[in-house]
């Protein structure tokens, strides 16, 4: 379900964030327009299972959508702890907006976690700490 989301965004698209100033509306819209547009012709074999998906994922009614949803909220995050040391200024927004997103709690439990860790400093590498929290749980 992911994959089917990113490919919109990635490649020859555009991933719309907030900084974009677009209604929610319309980024669905021109995402809907570019998956689309990937079949046009010739009908590729699942092709109306992977459009599935992806309506599943925008419309978060599953509780497979639902997680996935915060999953890719936490990415955005991430990527932006990346960022920040790198120079790119602005991507902290990232990280309240994740926090106000995320859904399931033990998701939001672990984004708050890898949070404190990268404002104290105690972070070492955002995304191997990520991925062993997902796997792990958070030590208590």
């Amino acid at each position: 379900m992911l994959t089917w989301h990113d490919l919109v965004e990635h490649g020859p698209f555009i991933d719309y964030t907030p900084h974009d100033k677009i209604s929610p509306e319309t980024k669905y819209a021109l995402e809907e327009r570019a998956l689309l547009g990937l079949f046009a012709s010739p009908p590729l074999p699942y092709q109306e299972k992977i459009i599935q998906a992806w309506y599943e994922f925008e419309k978060r009614e599953t509780e497979v959508a639902i997680r996935d949803g915060d999953l890719d909220k936490i990415d955005a995050a991430i990527q932006a702890m990346v960022y920040l040391p790198q120079g790119y200024r602005k991507v902290e927004d990232f990280f309240p907006y994740a926090q106000s997103k995320i859904v399931d709690p033990e998701l939001k439990e672990i984004f708050e976690e890898i949070l404190r860790r990268f404002r104290d400093g105690s972070l070492r590498d955002p995304y191997s700490e990520y991925f062993y929290l997902l796997e792990h749980g958070i030590a208590k």
